[in-house]
């Protein structure tokens, strides 16, 4: 069974960059994965089969 739940979030404005430059580099990092997934043309169940985890 799954559950959804909303959270508002109220940072400090320290705490807000700190959270913003995070997710940036999250995103960054997603964004090179897939690129180098795309260039050696790794697919979804690919990496499935590598990683059990997924």
């Amino acid at each position: 069974m799954k559950f959804v739940v909303q959270v508002r979030l109220l940072p400090t404005p320290e705490q807000a960059a700190a959270l913003e430059a995070t997710l940036h580099a999250c995103d960054e990092a997603a964004s090179r994965v897939s690129k180098v997934a795309f260039e050696r043309t790794i697919t979804a169940s690919d990496a499935r089969c590598a990683s059990p985890a997924l």
